[in-house]
């Protein structure tokens, strides 16, 4: 090869460079030419997971493929997400995408959970009054017996004779004991030995007793709070001058009165019963209720007012009805008059998850999945909890009238407790 092709190779070379080194960089930074606005215009990014994954993915009415997957290079300004999969309920949120920025449509989840679409209703039993999860087996309650299903559709059944009567199930944190209870006869049963042992009348007819990872329960009467060991015909003082009290694993917190005000204690159960003051001088209480999340944050409920316990108290809401602790982490869930409502103490803000004329019970808060699970209105409802745009809203089973219902840990499925009637539902 001569100089002058060689040299030419070379200009041409630059002259490649010179016209592709701005599109590469260009590319890099997401940048591209807008052919109505006339000019180079930064652009965002779209980041779709789902669970389960191979879903279609629909922006603005045109397939983009399957998720999971990043669309790019999208002019600034909002776009209609929509993801379809057979078998699966719909899902669909219009979201802002901003220059140089990524847009997560999971909003605040790792994956968009997706709830199955006419799923099948399995029914257990009926005639049932209360019923709980232990490892794999279901314990509930009917008229005289204390039943465990187990097996494929929990068809495999193991009775235990009780007293005839509506109980309710109180589990340990450990679910190794169920506190049985109808106001007239009181059981407790050991889940591992299958062995039930009578409690006295007056535990039995105690709302406030609660049953410990080893058995013993813990009760408060008029203002003293006692505990009862095995056998339960002995009781032991912890404390008096008690307003309330909470257990959350195995964690003991119980507000009391003192001169100027209030006090809250905390016990760990699984060392010693000697109670601990975490804080003194708080206000007053009339009639508290105490809310621990797994986090350990604490909450108190007293006379409408909703406030987080810190070194101070800190208001969160007022018109409070109910309050319940999330599945994990520190949210809590509440309910005003005709409103459900979210909180959560690291940011320290609440947050609307909807709004009906109709009453909300048995709210439960799942953050890991990103829903809230309610009864309202005679149905059993996940409300999706990320703020932009409408929720996205789904009801389960068709019920009568719904008295409980628990979503399994893995949240594949659904409890029912419907005018006595048990079943679940596959939703995951």
């Amino acid at each position: 090869m001569n100089s002058r092709s060689r040299y030419t190779l070379i200009g041409i070379g630059f002259l490649v460079f010179g016209i592709l080194a701005p599109t590469i960089v260009f590319y890099v930074r997401g940048v591209k030419f807008d052919t109505a606005a006339k000019k180079q215009v930064a652009t965002g990014l779209i980041t779709v997971e789902t669970d389960p994954r191979g879903a279609d993915l629909i922006l603005n009415g045109i397939k983009k493929g399957t998720t999971p997957q990043d669309i790019r290079f999208l002019t600034p300004g909002e776009y209609e997400i929509t993801i379809k999969k057979d078998g699966y309920q719909d899902w669909s949120k219009r979201l802002p995408v901003f220059p140089s920025k990524v847009t997560w449509a999971m909003g605040g989840v790792s994956e968009i959970f997706l709830f199955k679409k006419e799923s099948k209703t399995t029914k257990i039993d009926t005639g049932v009054s209360a019923f709980t999860r232990v490892g794999n087996a279901l314990f509930y309650t009917t008229a005289s017996a204390l039943i465990k299903g187990s097996g494929n559709d929990f068809a495999e059944k193991d009775y235990t004779t009780l007293t005839p009567g509506t109980y309710t199930i109180t589990p340990s944190h450990n679910t190794e004991f169920l506190l049985l209870q109808n106001g007239k006869s009181g059981y407790i049963f050991n889940t591992n030995k299958n062995q039930l042992s009578i409690i006295n009348k007056q535990l039995a007819n105690s709302l406030s007793t609660t049953v410990l990872d080893d058995g013993s329960l813990i009760t408060l009467e008029g203002t003293s709070l006692f505990s009862w060991t095995s056998g339960y015909t002995q009781k032991n003082l912890i404390m008096g001058n008690v307003k309330n009290y909470t257990v959350s694993g195995i964690n003991l917190y119980v507000i009391s009165t003192q001169t100027n005000g209030s006090s809250l204690h905390y016990i760990n159960t699984d060392e010693n019963l000697n109670p601990q003051k975490l804080f003194e001088n708080l206000p007053s209480f009339e009639a508290p209720t105490l809310i621990a999340t797994p986090e350990k944050t604490l909450y108190i409920l007293d006379k409408g007012t909703l406030s987080r316990i810190s070194t101070k108290l800190e208001p969160v809401a007022i018109g409070v009805l109910t309050a319940h602790g999330s599945f994990n982490g520190s949210h809590i869930i509440f309910t005003t008059a005709g409103e459900l409502n979210s909180y959560d103490s690291t940011s320290a803000r609440v947050q609307l998850i909807d709004r009906s004329v109709k009453e909300y019970t048995n709210s439960v808060l799942r953050t890991d999945i990103g829903y809230a699970f309610t009864i309202s209105g005679g149905e059993i409802k996940a409300i999706e909890l990320d703020s932009r745009d409408r929720p996205n809203t789904y009801s389960f089973g068709k019920p009568t009238n719904p008295q409980s219902f628990l979503v399994e840990d893995d949240a594949s499925r659904l409890f029912i407790l419907d005018n006595g009637v048990l079943s679940f539902e596959e939703i995951h």
